[in-house]
Parts: C-alpha cells; structure tokens; sequence
C-alpha cells in the first residue's frame, strides 16, 4: 500500500525553562529527530517544523499544533515530537480515571509553583481528533514524563518531569476546553495505554518515553570525540531508525530500543496504537502470532504470558529472533519447555539452542505444541461402525489438540453424525431440526442438541474439526476463572448498561421468564466498570458469541485499560465515541451470549484469544497462530499448581444475555 501524502513534522524541543529546573538535551533531540526524518526517511526539508526554548511557548505549541492540522492533506504522513519536562495537573474537565490530566510543559510554565500554562493531555487528544480525520499516519513521541521528584541525588541523569500540580480547579487557570469540546472528551480516559499520554485508536502511533508512574531520563552520547546530551528514548530510538529498512515496523525498532533504555535508565518506553505499520509509513506487516522472552536466567526463560492468558505447563514453544515475522527454521534459535506459569508469565526450560545463549530478551517464541491433558473436547461418533467415512473421521478428530474421539459409554460434549439422503424425518432420526437431505452430509451437535455449525459435504471433514475446535476453544476461554481467593475477586465491578432512552442508560436487569437479561438485535449495549478495590487494575472485556466468536471489546488494539482505585467509568455509553450494537448472527453454538471482564493486577494482552465463529464455507485454516492454540482450559487447578506472585493476581467478572429478534415495540435505538 502506498500514499501520496506529504510527509510532514513538528518537533518541539525546550531545555532552557525560566522557572522550572532546566535540561541538557532535549533541543539536540529534536535536531537529530529532524536529521532522521530527513535522510533516511525523506522528509523535505519545508515540510519539518522545529520550535525550541523560548520559540516553544504555550501560545507558541497550540498555535504549531494547529497550524499542523490546517496543512495536513488527506492520508498525509505526520510526526510530532516533543522532548521537555512533563507533568500532571488537576484534572478541570473531570475526564480522566485518574483525577489528573498529564501535561507537555512549554516555555513559560511555571507548573505548580506559580502560572501553571501547562498543555494537557486533553487539548492534545482534540488536536489529535481533527488531524485523525484527515490522516491515519501519524506518529507521536513523547520524551518525557509526569511523575517528576525533587528527591533524586544531583549524580543522577536528568529526569525530564515536574511535580504534579495537585491544586484545586478554582486555583488553577481555567480550561480552554470549550462545553462543547468537554463532551467530546467524555470517557477520553479510557482506553489510555501504560504510558497514560492519551486514548488511543487506529489512527495513529504512539512511542512514549516511560510508563506513566515513571520517569524519563536524558542519556550522554559519545559523539566526535565528546559527550552530547539527549533524552534516552530519543537517542536509542534514532539509532534505531537509522538502521532501518523496508518491511521494518514500529514494533521492530521499538523493541530493540525499548531493551537498551531500559538497561540504561530502569524506565521503561512503551509503544501503542499500529504496533505493526512500517515506520512513517503506510504498510501494516502483521508478525507471527508471538509472545516475547522477558527475561533469561542460565537455562530458564520468562515469557510474557501465563495463565490468564491461556499458557499451561509441559507446553512447548518455538523460539524466533527480535522482528521476526514468519516462523521458519532458518531463523529457529531454539526450543522450550513450560515449566512453571503464573497469572502473566510463565517460566520455561530451554530444550535446544542453536548456539549458546541465542535466545534472548524481546526474542519472539511461537507455539508449537499446546499441552492440554485430559481436558481436550470429547466427541462421539454417531457413525455405523462399518462405514468406511468413520474411520476417516475418526482420523481427523484424533489428530487434533483440542478433541479426543470417545466411545457412547463416555460424557461427550458433541456428537459427529454422518446422515444419509432422507425424504422425510421420523421422530427419532438423528437432528431432525434438520428435516429432508438430499445428499450425505456431516453435522455435529452438542450436549442440548442444537447444531455447532452447518452441515458439510461428506468429504469436508476438516470443517468439521475446525468447528468442533472452535467450540473448544470458546469452552476454554470462557472458562478461565481464577479459583483461588485473591486481591482482586470481588473488587472489580462490571455492569450491563441499556439505554432507555437516548442519552439515558441504566442497569440491565432480568427481562425474560428465565430470570435473564434479555437484548434485542441491534440494540445498543454499554457497559460500567467500578474498582472498588485499593491497588490499581488492568481490565479486558470479551464478547463471547452466539457462533464462537470471540472478540475483545476493550481496551482498543495497543492499548492497556489501567484503572485507579475508587475509579468508575463507563463505555459504549457515549455517542461521540464508539458504540457497541447488538448484530444477530448465524450459526450459534449456544443459546446465550457472554461478556466477560477480566481484571489483572500486571499488565496483559488478550487480543490472541479472538476466533471467528463456526464456519459456513469449506476451507479450514491450520493451527498455525497463536491464539489458535494458547486459550487455556476450562479448570485452571490444572495449571495453577504454582502460587502466583502477588502482583500477578487475577480475576474474572462474567454477564451472560440472551439476544432476541426485534419486537415492534422496542423503547431503544
């Protein structure tokens, strides 16, 4: 894919700060950022703006924002960078889950000890908003923080943060966000990434220089013979880029820049939003479905995935250098075993290496074998024993990880049958819902009778397979649950939200028979979420379908849900932003559909649990990605044997609700 879009920056740089501490190398940040942009990355020259010290005012930065999003053009290519001092404020909007609003500290603030003239968070996020409409292909560095100290040993490198300004709202100046521009920016929280900068989409990129409890740390250079100041992320994200070549992607550089700021400096980057787009430019290359290597010690390695997300022990994983995006064996560094596995890492032995000490940090592992002992799905066969499609069905079903062929004598959850032509249906023909064949066919059903799938010519066994793992799958994600009391159970609150009328929701209460909640299709659904517990969390909330489906709702791709203590907020509820309707779907495995929140005390990633539903077409991809293979099982006692550390702690929120065709009457929109 290509653009004819210009490719256009701006880059704002301040070191000399009139009343606030100053720095040392954020203007030569910004000047090597514009070396960068320019050769290798042919920005023109015109097309690159560079404002430092006192050119970087208040007035100065929103009036070059802005400018910035006049010029744009439809599908342009846009960086900013900004490096200086960061900070927080009270939050005047009353948007944030955190109470504070993080700020870019221009020229002439004097943050919490006098005029505070700081650049929020969300003046950002509006700029953000209308450069998004015109362009996808954006890309926003932040070198700097806002969790500044003045207790830090003058021998220390430079912190680029500022004490938050914790006044109250009549202390401070007043918002220049509009009534208008506040319900815009109603629920902008949500969704921020671990750098706690702003919302984020899939509109643009996101490198920021440390997580949002973190500080950012200027670096000295060695170059020509001295040392040059620059801000840490800056440095080994330019080296980086400069050794960049076509097919290269944001996560590619990030992570190997990301690896040597952290041994420098202790903090941490973090990267969001189009992780996979080449850098500055317009192509997604999607890598291999992988989990990276956090960290190795002798012959054991962590992976950054545990049993949240799906890992169990004995499974054996493929190890693949930094960057790679096709598993093959040319590129195999080597083999692991899992051995041990918490909430959101797992440990694991190294099998083979192709040479000593191969793998390492950020390497990328890749499963090859999922160990799911006894709890695979089990099948009957509804096949007379003589017929000769039996024993290749039988074949088929056996081969797979997830099922395991069982006899009529055993609890199965689904039976395969193979019916023949039939004119008419007798009371006690196999899944007479069916009615009249006209040709062999396959069909499997479950424990109730209802069909999981359609049916399937006689020589597409594999559709068959391919539906029955996608009930296993679904079976086992849906039954991750935490079975140990912890710090988490019971603290994390999670509600259906209907609209009663527009702009008014409420609690979604039980409205059938049955005492369930009942949504019609094409109805709006929003959800509310509440901590009520002491120590922040990390929340993912999941839709498990009617057909198999499984989708992550929130957060948005690249992004991590942290929310504060006391915090309450909702989604789906806002009409500015993205809304959550109710689609009927075809072929349902299940009567009911589910949401399901997931609550983590560390940071985790759930997007590899997505599957499609149960397929109408023929064709049948292999286990070949990741989330195909690492979704867990239904009774976590199995691989829960190690006691989790306690900052790895989990737990699980589920809403079930039966989806109906519209009546005539319906009261919501």
């Amino acid at each position: 894919m290509t653009t004819n879009g210009a490719k256009r920056a701006l880059l704002i740089g301040i070191d000399r700060y009139p009343y606030l501490r100053p720095l040392d190398g954020c203007v030569n940040d910004v000047h090597l950022m514009r070396a960068v942009l320019e050769e290798p990355f042919g920005f023109p020259a015109e097309n690159i703006t560079l404002i430092a010290n006192e050119q970087a005012t208040q007035e100065a930065i929103r009036r070059e924002l802005d400018a910035l999003v006049d010029r744009t053009l439809p599908d342009d290519i846009v960086v900013i960078h900004f490096a200086g001092h960061g900070s927080q404020m009270t939050d005047r909007e009353q948007d944030e889950a955190s109470g504070y609003d993080n700020t870019i500290m221009p020229f002439d603030s004097q943050g919490w000890q006098g005029d505070n003239r700081d650049i929020t968070d969300d003046e950002i996020h509006l700029r953000l908003r209308a450069l998004a409409r015109k362009t996808p292909y954006i890309t926003l560095i932040f070198d700097s923080c806002h969790s500044g100290t003045i207790t830090r040993d003058a021998f220390g490198a430079k912190s680029r943060g500022i004490e938050p300004d914790r006044r109250s709202i009549d202390k401070l100046p007043p918002s220049p966000i509009s009534a208008a521009e506040r319900a815009l920016l109603k629920d902008a929280g949500t969704g921020e990434g671990p750098s706690g900068w702003l919302p984020l989409s899939e509109s643009y990129v996101l490198v920021a220089g440390c997580r949002d409890e973190e500080s950012s740390y200027e670096y000295k250079a060695t170059e020509d013979g001295g040392e040059t100041p620059h801000g840490a992320l800056t440095w080994f994200l330019c080296s980086e880029l400069r050794q960049a070549s076509s097919g290269t992607t944001y996560r590619d550089v990030f992570e190997r820049a990301a690896a040597k700021v952290t041994a420098y400096s202790g903090q941490h980057p973090q990267l969001e939003g189009r992780i996979d787009r080449e850098v500055f430019g317009v192509r997604d290359i999607t890598p291999v479905r992988h989990v990276n290597v956090k960290h190795r010690d002798g012959n054991t390695v962590t992976l950054a995935a545990g049993a949240a997300l799906g890992m169990t022990k004995g499974s054996r994983w493929a190890i693949y250098p930094q960057g790679t995006k096709e598993a093959n064996d040319t590129d195999l560094l080597g083999e692991v075993v899992i051995t041990a596995v918490r909430a959101t890492t797992s440990s694991a032995t190294v099998q083979s290496e192709r040479v000593a000490s191969a793998i390492g940090l950020n390497a990328r592992a890749v499963e090859l074998e999922h160990a799911y002992g006894d709890f695979r799905l089990a099948v009957q066969l509804g096949v007379d024993p003589a017929d000769p499609a039996r024993a290749v069905m039988s074949e088929q079903l056996a081969a797979s990880p997830l099922l395991r062929v069982v006899d009529h004598t055993t609890p199965a959850a689904a039976r395969v049958y193979l019916l023949q032509p039939r004119s008419r249906v007798n009371a006690d023909d196999p899944v007479p819902q069916l009615g009249p064949i006209a040709e062999p066919c396959w069909v499997a059903v479950g424990e109730t009778g209802q069909t999981l799938g359609p049916p399937k010519r006689i020589g597409d066994v594999q559709a068959i397979r391919h539906n029955l793992e996608t009930v296993a799958r679904y079976r086992h994600a849906l039954g991750l649950e935490n079975p140990k009391a912890n710090a988490l159970r019971g603290k994390v609150k999670f509600e259906l939200l209907r609209q009663v009328t527009p702009g008014t929701w409420d609690i979604a209460v039980p409205n059938t028979a049955g005492g369930q909640v009942a949504f019609e299709e094409g109805e709006q659904v929003a959800f509310r979420v509440t901590n009520d517990g002491d120590k922040p969390v990390y929340v993912s909330i999941l839709d498990f379908s009617l057909s198999g489906e499984i989708g992550v709702v929130h957060p948005p791709p690249g992004a991590r849900e942290r929310i504060n203590p006391g915090i309450t907020f909702e989604i789906g509820s806002d009409p500015t932003r993205e809304l959550i309707r109710l689609a009927a779907e075809q072929n349902p495995i299940t009567d009911v559909e589910t949401f399901k929140l997931i609550a983590t005390s560390d940071e985790a990633d759930f997007s590899f649990l997505e599957q499609k539903g149960v397929r109408s077409v023929s064709s049948v991809s292999p286990l070949m990605q990741l989330w195909e293979t690492a979704t867990g099982t239904a009774n976590t006692r199995g691989f829960l044997r190690e006691k989790p550390v306690d900052l790895e702690t989990w737990a699980t929120v589920v809403r079930p609700f039966v989806l109906r065709a519209p009546s005539s009457t319906t009261g919501t929109t």
